[in-house]
């Protein structure tokens, strides 16, 4: 499935500029986990990442291990450590998977699945809050961390850690961006994968055989891939009649 591809090729070419900073697998320790979601109060908070509407995420999944590149953390602006105050905040995580079959009814799940790993993973002093809206996200962090010398690199490894959990998951990168105009142009493409992913999920539950009336006919008009495969399905479901 390349349902993200082009996708992925605009974050690398936004992201892997000069002035990132790279960190491989593996290079650093791994920031501490506290098992559970703890609330960071606003007096506890040393800033906010992507408060008011400027913070977005997105998982973005692949079969094509060149596309992917190899693992580890990138950072576009400033670290956590440099920071002085609220800021905008973009992250997006690509993740090399081969549990993901075209046209599968597991597809939605397989995307899913990996996408959820966020919800079980809690750095201390680094509180994650998603909106309801999917592609949204903000983050708190605590004055103790930051003294602490709190890191993207640090944060992002033990992410990486409970990705490779995983054993369909052969490599992750997480980008982690402070920047406000690359934050900016990251933003479609959070809400982007968010309109492809709620797509391929209708596409599997559904069958709509009047292309004319599909709330997702926008999208396959544009996803090449999502139209194959709402044509597939229904041309299946069409045989299916017939043969009753």
């Amino acid at each position: 499935m390349k349902l993200y591809d082009d996708l992925i090729a605009e974050v690398r070419a936004t992201l892997d500029v000069p002035e990132a900073r790279h960190y491989a697998t593996g290079s650093v320790p791994p920031w501490r986990d506290e098992g559970e979601n703890r609330v960071l109060l606003a007096k506890e908070c040393a800033f906010e990442l992507g408060g008011g509407g400027r913070g977005h995420g997105a998982c973005l999944v692949t079969r094509d291990a060149e596309l992917m590149g190899e693992s580890g953390v990138t950072v576009v602006g400033r670290d956590l450590s440099q920071l002085d105050g609220d800021a905008p905040f973009c992250r997006i995580t690509l993740a090399l998977t081969d549990a993901i079959d075209d046209g599968s009814d597991t597809a939605y799940k397989s995307v899913q699945k990996v996408d959820f790993v966020k919800y079980h993973v809690f750095p201390e002093g680094y509180m994650l809050r998603i909106s309801s809206e999917g592609s949204r996200e903000q983050v708190r962090v605590g004055k103790r961390a930051v003294k602490q010398g709190i890191t993207f690199a640090a944060v992002g490894e033990l992410y990486a850690r409970k990705y490779l959990e995983n054993a369909d998951i052969r490599a992750v990168r997480t980008y982690f961006v402070t920047d406000a105009e690359a934050a900016e142009k990251l933003k479609k493409v959070a809400e982007e994968a968010k309109r492809r992913t709620a797509a391929l999920n209708k596409i599997l539950k559904t069958v709509m055989l009047d292309c004319s009336v599909c709330s997702l006919k926008p999208v396959c008009d544009e996803v090449e891939e999502l139209k194959e495969l709402h044509f597939g399905r229904n041309e299946a479901a069409k045989q299916q009649g017939e043969n009753k």
